[in-house]
């Protein structure tokens, strides 16, 4: 097998991200990869959000389980959901990359293959970052994106008698980690319609131009990434905000269960409150500006799961009118180990 040098390998990665094409934006990148640091010109670009995420092996993927292009993929995936939780256009990020030295050759090859994936998908350029062995896969990715000045949604904004939102569906990335390890196949290496919980799992979709969209026209008080599972994001925005939640759970968008052994004892609502991965939005605004918000979907899906209370409390309510309190039991790294199998 052969083993790479850092040169080498940094090259390979330049190579790679040669050659995207993207629109004009500002600020302009002056100095991207090749110097000791990225340098941007701004002018007139309004503000910039920044966002830096772990992806580490044993933690958030298994080397055995998950593609070496689901891993590329993913790891700029996660880190573009913050930009879209703000409404932040993407715009560039850093990349930190510490891998053993014998994956540097098609392993790399096949991960940068998924970032690159990534990038053109988000519209995102690399402009540098770093490198070194390690005896097991970490990859860190710094995201940057623009905004109009004064533009970016904060999750504290959310105000008694909003409605309380959600894009996508609940849990579908959960279960597709559940049935991964049963999986018979070899694992994917890009999205796949015939597969949706593994894509799910491994090639998720932030929903960021839906997100800028809804920034722009300020039509929502309050916006996060669904990254940790509902019960512990709701909970994070209502804390923010000083307020509290009522969740109905008759219009929870969940995640239908396969008729498949190994997925028969799953629960769609716990996993819809508790399963994490999603990489959607959760969102609040005002009831009087639901008919604005349909005529921006544009096939995005949109649900309606709820409303912001007063009384800082986070409850459920069933289809009988029964209430019940919601305990966050969502993904917490110092709680447990998501992907321990």
């Amino acid at each position: 097998m052969t083993k790479l040098d850092e040169k080498t390998i940094l090259r390979r990665i330049i190579r790679s991200f040669s050659g995207i094409v993207l629109p004009r934006t500002t600020p302009q990148i002056r100095a991207g990869i090749g110097d000791d640091a990225a340098l941007l010109s701004f002018k007139s670009a309004g503000d910039l959000a920044l966002s830096t995420d772990w992806f580490l092996e044993g933690v958030h993927f298994l080397r055995k389980l998950h593609s070496p292009e689901s891993v590329g993929y993913k790891a700029l995936a996660r880190a573009v959901s913050d930009l879209a939780a703000m409404g932040a256009r993407p715009h560039s990020f850093l990349l930190a990359l510490a891998l053993p030295d014998t994956h540097t050759g098609k392993w790399l090859s096949r991960f940068l293959i998924g970032l690159r994936r990534a990038a053109e998908t988000f519209r995102v350029r690399l402009i540098g970052g770093d490198t070194t062995r390690n005896s097991s896969i970490v990859a860190q990715i710094t995201v940057m994106g623009i905004l109009p000045s004064g533009g970016a949604v904060m999750r504290s904004g959310a105000k008694p008698g909003d409605f309380i939102f959600v894009t996508g569906q609940l849990g579908a990335a959960e279960l597709g980690l559940r049935i991964l390890p049963y999986w018979p196949g070899t694992p994917l290496t890009r999205p796949s319609l015939r597969h949706p919980l593994l894509s799910a799992q491994m090639f998720p979709r932030p929903p960021v131009e839906f997100a800028q969209r809804v920034a722009r026209r300020s039509l929502v008080t309050a916006m996060m990434d669904l990254s940790d599972g509902l019960s512990t994001d709701i909970a994070r925005l209502c804390e923010a905000g000083c307020v509290g939640a009522r969740i109905d759970l008759s219009r929870l968008p969940i995640v239908r269960i396969p008729r498949i052994p190994c997925a028969k004892k799953e629960n769609a609502v716990e996993l819809a409150f508790h399963g994490g991965d999603d990489y959607g939005l959760l969102f609040t605004m005002p009831k009087s500006r639901m008919r604005e918000l349909k005529t921006l979907q544009r096939g995005e899906r949109v649900t309606c799961i709820g409303e912001i209370t007063r009384e800082r409390k986070i409850v459920t309510m069933d289809s009988q009118g029964r209430i019940h309190p919601l305990i966050s039991e969502g993904w917490d790294p110092f709680r447990r180990t998501r992907l321990k199998r």
